[in-house]
């Protein structure tokens, strides 16, 4: 889903396909479910040089219904991650080593192991 989103006069161009996917909704398994039929995940859309937008696309599997997108606040997509169960802390500068690495092996926020 894509969409244009207004900043300071200056467009920013949000898309789920590109941007980076924090916490993704589990969907249905069988085409015929019930379960997981509607969800909520979490993006961030990052360009060098300029700060972080982070958004939420509210999306549902019936023809139906149509996606949204929602632009939040940091700590909002943090209070929504940390609802389902997983942690977010910040990097020490000690560990930023460590979370690059972990970023480059595909996971898109940090932890708790």
């Amino acid at each position: 889903m894509k969409q244009v989103y207004y900043r300071s006069d200056k467009k920013v161009y949000l898309d789920t396909a590109r941007d980076r996917c924090l916490y993704e909704a589990p969907r249905a398994e069988k085409e015929k479910s019930r379960a997981y039929t509607r969800g909520r995940d979490v993006y961030v859309h990052a360009v060098n040089g300029s700060a972080p937008v982070y958004y939420v696309h509210r999306w549902s599997l019936s023809k139906k219904e149509t996606g949204r997108i929602t632009v939040v606040n940091p700590r909002a997509a943090e209070r929504l991650i940390e609802s389902r169960g997983f942690m977010v802390h910040s990097p020490d500068p000690g560990e930023e080593k460590a979370v690059e690495t972990l970023l480059r092996y595909g996971y898109g926020l940090i932890e708790e192991f």
